[in-house]
């Protein structure tokens, strides 16, 4: 199938390739999906969405294939089974009577029949993760088929969650150590729901979403305090639709109509639509019940205007995979240039969200606060970490600004010594280093240098060691005359690279307890730049703001799809082109958990 979504399609090429990350083949998470339509990828005969589903994007964070669908396990290789498999089909409820009569109690059936067939063993099922999507077909089958009132839906609330917390006892008692379950979406701001007349959500229909969400809350705290030593985590899809299509997030995507439908055809459309609008990857919703392949990435909190959908998920999920707790989460310290820079020097390089953004979001916390704002915030804002970094920054005294990296370590060094931070908080932080070569870039341009630059590069490899330190570099020059980048600056970029990596493997060596890991931003770009038929962007070396080489988030002279733009100035990446590279990151953040 051609995936035709302007956003993610860098996401499904990762899904589809298993990752290494450094574990035993043998101990790698497998995912299994019980559930309906908002995870089933074709049990039904087909998926309802225009591309990829929430359960593709699990599968590549998890750094897995998509799981093997039920009906094609007979078909599927020994190797593809050692991903999972999804039980899930559109229209399943917990009850026996539903769209389908097929509910999550036959899912269940044909989970164990693997189990006996030892398809999957006791190993597997503790080192998986069990994903179970309910979305209110019990409901809608209530209101539609039967004829059902909405006081019909709230008197079934307490029984529905009663069946879906037996389930979920199921799945655990089955050996499962991990299971994540979604809550109920705002329903009544679905297209079949919403009234464009009014230009409102049905209240009621989503008064019952939120009582269903209250109800299994409380179990899922049950089914924690029960000694079997599985943990069970809530993914709020509820909060995460609405604030897609009434947060500010929406300013920044600019969904066309964000309560329309994309495809006409029926409630439940297939990938391939006769009716359908002309550009989907415009629309949040597919279908009038499903979220189209955009929508599974936009934002999700007030407090966290810019974060992507998605991270609502990986949040949860990256505490189900390492037990997370709150008093513990992770500090975030920031040095570098103007590619993790989200407002020191004034404003952001980027439209939207940042390389910063992304990487807090999968360390689950809030964005740090950057230094210049240090007075201004509360306690509790500081206890995410701080952000030095300043565009134009390198690690030679005289740059563009003038402002080095060491000058920003003794920034940090301040707040360390004013007990803004203290020895326990840094034992349990990250410190993420950006350097975008802005000493050579200084070189060739201020100073009327050459591309003769290896001594530089041989100088930065030795000169900032840091504890617990994530690095990237990267530089890559284009001639629109020759429809080619600049070679030679290439081979400076992978030279630094070398002498750098080399470096970290010396760092790694020496027995102080810290780790470095070296992400490669060179070639996560590189890979968004070539691979145009899979990307789709208009113009893959344009830049989306013609102001000046390094614009501010509002441009006054700007394309008119900064979505369909990898780059946004000519320096640094717009916020889609950002979130590709994250992605083909996520496999070396992951050596930290």
């Amino acid at each position: 199938m051609e995936m035709k979504g302007k956003l993610f399609a860098l996401l499904l090429l990762f899904s589809l390739v298993a990752v290494s990350t450094g574990h035993d083949e043998k101990q790698k998470t497998r995912l299994f999906v019980i559930g309906d339509s908002f995870v089933d990828t074709g049990n039904m005969g087909n998926r309802t969405s225009d591309g990829l589903m929430l359960t593709d994007y699990i599968a590549s964070f998890l750094h897995r294939r998509t799981p093997v669908i039920y009906a094609q396990r007979n078909k599927a290789s020994k190797s593809e089974l050692e991903d999972g498999m999804n039980f899930a089909r559109g229209g399943s409820g917990v009850l026996d009577v539903s769209f389908n009569n097929y509910s999550m109690a036959l899912q269940m059936d044909n989970f164990k029949e693997q189990i006996a067939q030892n398809v999957y063993t006791k190993v597997d099922l503790e080192n998986s993760i069990t994903l179970v999507s309910y979305t209110g077909n019990d409901y809608l089958y209530k209101t539609t088929r039967q004829k059902g009132t909405m006081k019909d839906v709230f008197d079934q609330t307490k029984t529905i969650v009663y069946m879906l917390t037996k389930n979920l006892r199921e799945i655990r008692d089955l050996g499962v150590k991990k299971i994540a379950i979604f809550g109920t979406p705002p329903r009544g701001c679905f297209p079949g729901l919403y009234s464009e007349t009014l230009r409102k959500c049905d209240k009621t229909w989503n008064k019952a979403s939120r009582q269903h969400n209250k109800l299994l809350k409380e179990s899922l705290k049950i089914l924690n305090k029960e000694r079997h030593g599985s943990k069970f985590v809530y993914l709020d899809l509820y909060n995460a639709i609405d604030s897609a299509l009434f947060g500010k997030i929406k300013e920044i995507v600019g969904f066309a109509n964000r309560f329309k439908a994309c495809c006409l055809d029926a409630h439940m459309c297939g990938p391939v639509a006769q009716k359908k609008c002309k550009n989907p990857e415009l629309s949040i919703f597919w279908d009038a019940g499903h979220l189209s392949q955009n929508d599974f990435p936009v934002s999700f909190s007030k407090e966290m205007k810019g974060k992507l959908f998605a991270f609502l998920l990986l949040f949860s999920l990256v505490a189900i995979s390492t037990g997370h707790e709150e008093n513990k989460k992770p500090k975030l310290f920031v040095f570098g240039d103007s590619f993790v820079d989200t407002g020191n020097m004034g404003f952001r390089t980027s439209d939207g969200l940042m390389l910063t953004d992304y990487i807090a979001s999968f360390s689950h916390i809030k964005t740090p606060v950057i230094y210049r704002l240090r007075n201004n915030v509360s306690k509790s804002e500081l206890e995410d970490g701080m952000n030095f970094a300043r565009g134009g920054s390198g690690v030679l005294e005289t740059s563009f600004n003038n402002y080095s990296m060491t000058l920003q370590v003794g920034n940090f060094k301040e707040q360390i010594a004013r007990n803004v931070y203290t020895k326990v908080d840094l034992e349990n932080s990250i410190a993420l280093i950006s350097y975008t070569g802005n000493d050579y870039l200084y070189k060739t341009t201020n100073q009327e240098g050459t591309m003769k630059v290896s001594a530089l590069t041989r100088l930065f490899s030795f000169l900032f060691p840091l504890s617990n330190v994530l690095l990237f570099f990267w530089i890559r020059m284009d001639s629109e005359t020759l429809q080619g980048c600049d070679k030679t600056w290439n081979e400076a970029s992978k030279q630094h690279n070398k002498l750098l990596e080399e470096s970290l493997q010396i760092l790694n060596q020496e027995s102080n307890g810290s780790k470095f890991v070296y992400l490669d931003l060179y070639n996560a770009i590189d890979s968004a730049l070539s691979d145009k038929t899979k990307v789709g962007f208009e113009d893959r070396f344009k830049a989306c703001c013609l102001d000046a080489h390094m614009c501010g988030p509002i441009a006054q002279k700007k394309c008119k799809n900064p979505e369909l733009s990898i780059f946004w100035d000519a320096g640094h990446l717009s916020q889609n082109g950002a979130n590709i590279v994250y992605t083909y990151l996520v496999p070396s953040l992951n050596q930290l958990l």
